[in-house]
């Protein structure tokens, strides 16, 4: 039903890539979840998954990073506590609870020995988070999340976009979990009075992959949403500034702040020659220097059309600034005649490539699958610690056909990052054509517009 908004996503998602990664990351990469089908992939894709082409369920570890107000004000308050380990990411997120701006529930649903309580939600009108707790005491010694859904007052499907995290410790036997689902409002949302959360379980037969038996029994909560609490409770700044950087124009439309996130308009000029991927340091910055980052755990932005796009940046909404700024100094890009990368499968060999940076390391097949590895050359100092999934999900043959690979995952060195992309095995026109979505190159300039 979502198709559209949901590719959108998950192709404005795949810059997920850009956090700075645990360096056991791949200890906690769910495989399987490409494309949203469970299909098959060689173990190597498996281990380095970073969810290039899905982003509706993310594994993640974060080093926990709160303000000492926040954390003095969460101490006081019993049960809220778990919420320091769910948000600590998230410096807007964090003023919300330090401002109460929190719904509690408290609504729990209990089957076959598993409990489940839907804590409290935080809502506006761009985005709801939902905290919930799981509390395994059946006969089942490990268990998973299977299918979640949300449905309105009249019982159908709510127009949303969802994500949910699994912080790489299952649902075990005797054990009490909490975890949240990022729920974004797309175009047609409507807000619902209650809205009713429907959760399928699994019952694991592996750890590291999604499979098992799926329990006969379905939890359902439904959840009250105060709308009251959060009416009109955003600003709106009309921007309409064009800055040029190396040749490039930028349009910044129109900046909105919710106390979830901030949500900012921009467009890149259909005359700009060069097709630019995102920023690497975009931020508020308040009147005090206090700086508002981009997200890095969510959905960090959406596409509008072929050119312009929202990015969304952590709220500063409670902080009430008297001045604030947006800035940035860095923007990957790359030229529009280099997306192109033209793979020969039967010479394993590239014929086109963006620069001498990218290489195939080596091509793995099997009866079913084919596995291209590229690897390339990090940017010092910027990408030590990242790693880029390269390419669209769609590529093409030499006769125009187009098809879907089956997954690309990604790892990162200090000196070189990989890129694993898996397609079927079967009889395409040689060569083949992949299209870049995200390069480690980079233009540079000053960015400093005045908001307010």
């Amino acid at each position: 039903m979502f198709e559209k908004e949901e590719n959108e996503l998950e192709n404005r998602n795949k810059e997920l890539d850009e956090m700075t990664l645990p360096a056991t990351i791949d200890n906690y990469i769910e495989a399987g979840l490409a494309l949203g089908k469970k299909r098959k992939r060689s173990a190597k894709s498996k281990m380095m998954m970073t969810l290039a082409a899905s982003f509706m369920i993310i594994t993640m570890v974060f080093t926990i990073r709160v303000s000492p107000a926040f954390a003095a004000y969460v101490s006081k308050i019993p049960g809220l506590d778990v919420i320091v380990n769910l948000i600590n990411y998230d410096k807007g997120l964090q003023l919300a609870v330090e401002h109460d701006f929190i719904q509690p529930i408290g609504i729990s649903d209990e089957h076959d020995g598993i409990k489940v309580t839907v804590d409290s939600v935080i809502v506006d009108e761009s985005r709801m988070i939902l905290f919930y707790t799981l509390e395994n005491n059946s006969e089942y010694e490990m268990i998973d999340i299977e299918v979640i859904d949300f449905v309105n007052e009249q019982g159908e499907p709510w127009k949303v976009t969802k994500t949910y995290n699994s912080y790489g410790e299952k649902w075990l036997k005797k054990k009490k979990r909490h975890s949240k689902i990022d729920i974004e409002f797309i175009k047609e949302t409507k807000i619902p009075d209650i809205v009713t959360f429907k959760l399928k379980l699994l019952n694991k037969e592996d750890e590291r992959e999604h499979s098992g038996t799926v329990l006969e029994s379905a939890w359902s909560i439904d959840i009250p949403i105060n709308k009251a609490a959060f009416v009109n409770m955003k600003e709106e700044y009309l921007l309409n500034q064009t800055v040029t950087i190396e040749g490039q124009k930028i349009h910044f439309n129109k900046v909105t702040i919710y106390p979830t996130r901030v949500s900012l308009e921009i467009k890149y000029d259909e005359a700009n020659n060069k097709k630019i991927f995102g920023f690497d340091d975009l931020r508020l910055v308040d009147e005090n220097g206090e700086e508002f980052a981009s997200i890095t755990n969510g959905i960090i932005g959406m596409p509008i059309d072929d050119y312009t796009e929202i990015i969304y940046l952590q709220s500063n909404y409670f902080n009430r600034p008297k001045h604030l700024y947006l800035k940035a100094s860095r923007l990957k890009a790359l030229d529009t005649d280099k997306l192109e990368v033209i793979v020969d499968l039967q010479e394993e060999k590239l014929l086109k490539q963006p620069d001498e940076r990218l290489h195939i390391d080596e091509i793995n097949k099997t009866s079913e699958q084919v596995e291209i590895v590229f690897t390339y050359k990090k940017e010092f100092p910027y990408d030590v610690k990242r790693a880029y999934s390269l390419f669209n999900h769609q590529f093409k043959d030499s006769s125009g056909k187009i098809y879907e690979h089956l997954g690309e995952g990604s790892s990162a060195g200090e000196e070189y990052g990989r890129s694993y992309v898996t397609i079927e095995n079967i009889g395409y026109t040689n060569p083949i054509t992949f299209t870049i979505y995200h390069y480690p190159t980079r233009i540079y300039g000053d960015i400093n517009i005045r908001v307010k």
